[in-house]
């Protein structure tokens, strides 16, 4: 894991050296660089976890859908089920 500080001393020393570089970047909290352009990105929904929902309604949850499609990219026959 990155420190913010060391990401950015990082970063400034490379869009120095190479002024068209453009560079892409997730963090939780901007870097503070010069001409920084920052777009939150909203958390996804989760289930509570508390009070987890039945089997059947856990799609409707956005970070549960995303799970499901990554695991599928790996295992074709990834199934959610109970287990």
């Amino acid at each position: 894991r990155c420190s913010s500080t060391a990401s950015a001393r990082v970063t400034d020393i490379l869009l120095n050296a190479a002024p068209g570089l453009k560079i892409l970047a997730s963090s939780r909290e901007a870097l503070g660089l010069r001409g920084e352009l920052a777009y939150p990105v909203p958390s996804l929904s989760l289930p509570d976890i508390k009070n987890l929902p039945l089997i059947e309604q856990l799609s409707q949850y956005e970070a549960v859908r995303l799970f499901i499609d990554r695991a599928s990219l790996v295992s074709p026959h990834f199934v959610v089920d109970t287990e």
